[in-house]
């Protein structure tokens, strides 16, 4: 369905056109750009996924804590963490839309949302699974 509408904004008649003081130069500058390997980035990725899942397992314990306390829904503590993690991405798109960048917003948007369903989602119940695992064995 997502699709279905970034195809119809993608061929749809739209506003958007370059100001005045920007041009094509200032939307593709790629001056001193390094490229790294595939390893360099795989290992990155690791690094900076790494600290997100700790610290949202001290999150999720402070969030149940307040659900448990509040007498509110467990599902709850997932609606507040899937916020958090899809804010900043939220941000940048309304900053795009607001700037009239629809294809910046458009693939803002949809980005975050397969990032978050199709990679982090899986990414931290694979931890969780393996972390269950190895506390069992202990």
């Amino acid at each position: 369905m997502c699709s279905y509408f970034y195809r119809r904004a993608g061929t749809a008649t739209s506003s958007y056109s370059l100001s005045s003081d920007e041009t094509t130069e200032d939307l593709h500058d790629h001056e001193g750009l390094v490229v790294r390997s595939i390893g360099y980035h795989a290992s990155f990725l690791v690094l900076s996924m790494l600290p997100i899942v700790l610290l949202s397992k001290s999150m999720a314990k402070i969030i149940d804590y307040g659900t448990n306390t509040l007498d509110l829904p467990q599902a709850l503590g997932g609606f507040l963490i899937a916020i958090l993690i899809l804010t900043p991405e939220g941000i940048s798109a309304v900053k795009a839309a607001l700037a009239n960048k629809l294809q910046r917003t458009i693939n803002i948007a949809l980005g975050s949302a397969t990032s978050t369903i199709g990679m982090t989602v899986p990414v931290i119940l694979a931890i969780s699974l393996i972390t269950a695992a190895l506390s069992s064995l202990v």
